[in-house]
This record gives C-alpha cells, structure tokens and sequence, in this order.
C-alpha cells in the first residue's frame, strides 16, 4: 500500500505531477495496467494509478517487457531520488 502513498505524495508538487504523469505514460504500456482497466471497467485512471501502486511494490518485477521494465525503473529510481532533495 505504499505505492498508494508515494502516488499521492508525487501529485502534492508540480514537479511530482510531471513524474507521475510519466509513470503514467510507462505503465499503460504493461499488462498490469490492461488487467487493472478490466478490474476499474475501462476507467483510466483508476487503473493507471492501481498499476503505479502495484509496480511500485513489486519493483516492477511483473512487467514482462525488459525495455519497460528497464524504463519503470528508472523512473522509480528518479522519483526517490527527487524525494530526497
């Protein structure tokens, strides 16, 4: 359930809702984010946020594309990193 948490942090600062819209853009293209549109009846951003929150707790060991994994990563990786300063 943190995933939840940081997402909400990330959405508190400009900076935060440009790296979370890019989290966006990068889980749309997992299958975590197709099952969760199913789950949410097609209602985008319901799903875009529940697949962040799940990606973010599993470190993105679910996505099966390794480009996208890599890319997810990253962006995981830059988010903390933007926290801490």
């Amino acid at each position: 359930e943190m995933g939840h948490v940081w997402t909400n942090y990330l959405e508190t600062t400009p900076k935060g809702r440009e790296m979370y819209n890019k989290g966006v853009e990068l889980v749309k293209e997992t299958d975590t984010y197709k099952e969760q549109l199913e789950v949410f009846k097609g209602d985008e951003v319901k799903a875009a946020r529940e697949t962040i929150a799940i990606l973010i707790g599993n470190k993105g060991e679910t996505i099966i594309d390794g480009a996208t994994k890599r890319k997810f990563r990253g962006w995981n990786k830059r988010t903390v990193k933007a926290k801490r300063s």
